[in-house]
């Protein structure tokens, strides 16, 4: 785990289950929730997701991971959205 990644809560396991919020994901890769649901609304097709009864986007294991995988290649090796998508298309 990168150092300026935060841990997952004690009861990770249940929330993998019913997912996490953008809010969380947020929490857990050192970015802000706006961060979070741009790189989604660019990449989109690429993040797994599920939506809850309130039409909320949730993240789990599969969805947190490619988070986190944007986010090393954003970050730290300075590729576009656009480059991340071709990356993600083959």
């Amino acid at each position: 785990m990168d150092k300026n990644e935060n841990p997952a809560p004690q009861n990770q396991s249940e929330n993998l289950d019913k997912g996490f919020t953008v809010k969380e994901v947020a929490s857990f890769l050192d970015e802000t929730p706006n961060v979070i649901r741009n790189w989604f609304k660019e990449l989109r097709d690429y993040i797994p997701h599920e939506k809850d009864s309130n039409g909320y986007n949730l993240y789990k294991k599969e969805g947190i991971e490619r988070f986190k995988e944007i986010k090393k290649l954003h970050r730290e090796q300075g590729w576009s959205m656009k480059q991340i998508e071709s990356y993600f298309v083959t």
